[in-house]
């Protein structure tokens, strides 16, 4: 029953979409009437976006209100992306802005990345923009890891360790050692000991050799002994020769190269 009071709702709406959603909203509360109403919203955005967002925006926090905005600026983005980007800007909702900036990123980054990094460098500090930010290095480092880094490392705060750890983790899989280098040469610091600790862990099962000539470089002791770990539990199962010669240089406790040596 669900499925057909949804199928209708949006049917209802290729024709007439203040009908339908007046249908919609006089259903009974459940999971049928919310898929009607996003079903709904969904055409309502596609043909009027702003207008789709605008409803959203009177709707409950909660899933249904993020769907519909979300069909709302990925459909504004695809048509213009700088005017969706002015629309954000002239928000006056400062919650607003802080729930959706990561949601307008992700859809401009999907059109022209580096007019997200400009967008996301313009936005207040705070969660919005490292959220925003992130998405924006998620989408850079799949083409360019470099510049992805380069300019995760650009930030300070929060914002900066967050965009960098995951510019670190996209590019230690397709480049290990340029990216394992790199996160060795940011300042040393918690940025670059979070960095060298997101390549580790990115790196160890398929690059346990690279993984291990950095997890060393990480200056706070905890982590290093913890990166270290992570690199001989993974590589004394595919050479185990090798990675125990290089567990025995480490700075691990006696106890502690033991017990991994004896781990099966």
């Amino acid at each position: 029953r669900d499925g057909l009071v949804a199928s209708i709702a949006m049917q209802w709406a290729q024709r007439d979409v203040p009908a339908a959603l007046t249908w919609a909203e006089s259903l009974p509360a459940g999971v049928a009437r919310n898929k009607a109403i996003e079903n709904v919203g969904g055409v309502l955005a596609k043909y009027a976006p702003l207008d789709a967002i605008g409803y959203a925006q009177s709707l409950d926090a909660g899933a249904l209100r993020n769907t519909i905005v979300a069909q709302g600026i990925q459909s504004l983005a695809s048509t213009d992306v700088q005017g969706a980007i002015d629309w954000f800007q002239g928000e006056t909702d400062a919650a607003f802005r802080d729930a959706y900036a990561m949601t307008l990123a992700q859809n401009v980054a999907k059109i022209d990345v580096e007019l997200a990094a400009s967008f996301a460098a313009d936005l207040p500090p705070g969660p919005g923009q490292e959220r925003a930010a992130v998405a924006v290095v998620q989408r850079w480092a799949e083409a360019d890891p470099r510049s992805a880094a380069e300019w995760a490392d650009s930030f300070s705060g929060a914002v900066r360790s967050k965009a960098v750890n995951q510019a670190v983790q996209r590019w230690a899989t397709a480049e290990p050692e340029a990216a394992g280098a790199w996160a060795a040469g940011i300042a040393e610091g918690d940025v670059r000991d979070s960095a060298l600790g997101t390549y580790v862990r990115s790196s160890a099962a398929q690059y346990p050799d690279c993984a291990a000539a950095y997890a060393m470089a990480i200056s706070d002791p905890s982590r290093r002994i913890s990166a270290v770990t992570e690199v001989a539990k993974s590589w004394l199962k595919s050479n185990r020769q090798a990675a125990a010669e290089w567990l025995l240089s480490t700075d691990l406790s006696e106890n502690q190269k033991t017990r991994l040596l004896a781990a099966k």
